[in-house]
């Protein structure tokens, strides 16, 4: 998978020990279902398999979950190859959700004028390579 082997790559060649991942939706309404996130994020954020059922189990209720959850699942991609392949050993990884306030180009997105369009340009993940230093006492 490339997006893997560039993490890889990149938190070597730059020392980095921070990896943020960003799910991205489109302005779409995800439907009536309602969220069970509260209750089983924790849950599912701390099982070291690529896939469990909690996984399987998340329902989102709006794009800011949905956003999360597809972070998520880079998120535990990552974790996976930083087990198995013992690659990234001092990298923490931690996903957010931009649920459908930014565009492609970083500008915040409009109000929706009528129905809220399908768009899965704006369907992505966004990953941040971060070098995290020590504070500094004052």
């Amino acid at each position: 998978m490339k997006i893997s082997r560039q993490s890889i790559r990149y938190t070597q060649e730059y020392n980095i020990n921070l990896v943020e991942i960003i799910g991205h939706t489109d302005e779409q309404v995800v439907g009536n279902a309602a969220s069970n996130l509260d209750n089983n994020l924790e849950t599912a954020a701390k099982s070291t398999t690529a896939t469990s059922n909690i996984d399987i189990l998340l329902k989102a209720g709006s794009n800011a979950d949905l956003g999360l959850m597809r972070s998520r699942a880079v998120v535990k991609l990552l974790q996976k190859i930083q087990i198995q392949e013992n690659k990234m050993k001092n990298v923490q990884f931690r996903p957010y959700s931009a649920a459908q306030l930014i565009l492609t180009n970083g500008d915040l997105a409009n109000l929706p004028e009528g129905v809220r369009e399908s768009d899965n340009s704006r369907r992505r993940i966004e990953i941040r390579f971060t070098r995290l230093g020590k504070s500094i006492k004052r």
